[in-house]
């Protein structure tokens, strides 16, 4: 009777009374096997888009080892394919091809899962022999460690849309980043990331990047060169606070952004706006800061030779309102200093000497 294999590593097993004499030829190459299957380690230079990696009975074969990496430059993902489709075993595979691809790991070629490997990353994967829809999986796709988790570099896979990192602290997210597309990274840190059904922060003015601080009763958003176009108006970053139990359309009730503004393209100033939210309202203009240094109070732009320009069609200025007393006991007043005097109901003037009173006479 001829000899069996082992179904997962090919390991030669010879039928009672075969290979008389000769059996220790076919005991030394399993020990072979046997030691290439437990820790053997080897370097496979990949070229094209697809290649096979065999488990061959008795023999020594690129399959059998436990630690494989990947070199050779690829012009596009390249799907390895684990060979016969009935073997169990699992790899530690690393991706150090050149050219920004994928290596796909597969066995079977039907409709079971694979693992994609981003290049420069690592990973462990398992496949469970089940035939022509076998099944490549990742292990540690969810791992938990109870210690320290050291990470020097990035560990959110790169070109990668939807990439997503948490770190997860009594059953609920404490941080956690967001990769949606080509520049649009989103990191928050929360109580509980997912708050009045919102589970990224929400954020009005669609920035590219964002920091959400989300609490129990409340949610803000901080964005910082959000990389728009260098243009008038451009919004260059964005520090927001919302109210997430709001029932209105604008949920953002105060904003304080940034807006490039100038007339030199490579080198344009910028000017500060501060927005507020009325009851039941939507978010208008409170307060200005221009390239010039001009402060503008109301819904519009200071005007340009004014350093303190306050708008309104039906609101009144003020200044500060104080007694006789209160007034005098200002130490060392600025001359030009201005007050509402409530003990005789006029305005008055500091000339640098005292204070003089505003008459229409």
């Amino acid at each position: 009777m001829p000899s069996s294999y082992t179904s997962n590593n090919g390991i030669e097993k010879p039928a009672t009374g075969e290979q008389n004499q000769t059996w220790g030829i076919t005991a030394n190459t399993d020990f072979d096997l046997i030691d290439q299957s437990l820790d053997g380690f080897i370097s496979i230079a990949l070229a094209g888009t697809t290649s096979s990696l065999p488990i061959t009975d008795g023999a020594v074969s690129n399959g059998r080892n436990r630690v494989i990496t990947f070199t050779g430059a690829l012009a596009a993902a390249h799907t390895v394919t684990i060979t016969p489709n009935d073997a169990e075993k699992w790899y530690v595979f690393q991706n150090s091809t050149t050219g920004g691809y994928a290596v796909i790991i597969a066995q079977g070629g039907g409709s079971g899962t694979t693992v994609s490997i981003p290049a420069g990353y690592s990973k462990m994967v398992r496949v469970d022999g089940t035939g022509s829809n076998s099944n490549a999986v990742e292990m540690m796709a969810s791992p938990s460690f109870s210690g320290t988790v050291a990470a020097p570099t990035a560990v959110i896979p790169v070109n990668t849309p939807g990439a997503d990192l948490r770190v997860v602290q009594n059953g609920v997210n404490a941080v956690r980043s967001v990769e949606t597309g080509a520049l649009v990274n989103t990191v928050y840190a929360t109580t509980g990331y997912l708050l009045n059904g919102y589970t990224v922060p929400y954020f009005t003015a669609g920035g590219t990047r964002c920091i959400g601080v989300i609490g129990t009763t409340s949610y803000g958003v901080l964005e910082l060169g959000h990389g728009g176009a260098d243009a008038d108006g451009t919004a260059l970053g964005v520090i927001g606070y919302v109210d997430p139990a709001s029932t209105v359309g604008v949920k953002q009730s105060v904003s304080i952004t940034a807006y490039s503004q100038g007339s030199t393209a490579l080198d344009r100033g910028a000017q500060i706006k501060i927005f507020t939210k009325t009851d039941a309202g939507g978010l208008t203009q409170a307060l200005s800061v221009d390239n010039l240094q001009n402060v503008g109070i109301g819904s519009t732009a200071p005007h340009a030779k004014v350093a303190l320009d306050v708008i309104s069609t039906s609101k009144a200025f003020r200044p500060p309102a104080m007694t006789t007393v209160q007034r005098d006991a200002i130490s060392g007043p600025a001359t030009g200093s201005v007050v509402y005097n409530t003990s005789t109901n006029k305005l008055n003037v500091y000339t640098g000497a005292t204070w003089e009173v505003v008459t229409s006479a």
